[in-house]
């Protein structure tokens, strides 16, 4: 992945203060989304290092989940049997057919 900066990107400075806090300006929060106080989280890459808020996203992968549901017509009794249908096929390939009589 290239990472193409645009030749009039506005550039801002962050600073590392003396006990390894990141200062940045105003502007870079409102332009992030980060919030004061918030927790992120630095994933290196090749480019550099990306940071991402850490936040719980459980709600929001819920919300787009049951979207998707609704939108494929699946209701949550659908799910659940074809999730015992999946748990039993992969039990089936792993351990073979260990019903006795």
């Amino acid at each position: 992945m290239e990472i193409k900066i645009k030749e009039n990107a506005k550039r801002y400075e962050i600073i590392v203060g003396d006990d390894g806090k990141l200062i940045m300006p105003e502007a870079i929060l409102g332009l992030s989304g980060f919030q004061i106080g918030e927790s992120l989280t630095a994933i290196q890459t090749d480019e550099g290092l990306l940071l991402m808020p850490l936040r719980v996203t459980m709600p929001e992968m819920t919300r787009e989940f049951s979207q998707i549901m609704e939108e494929e017509g699946i209701t949550l009794d659908d799910l659940l049997k074809s999730l015992e249908e999946v748990r039993a096929q992969r039990f089936k390939e792993r351990y073979g057919n260990t019903i006795s009589s």
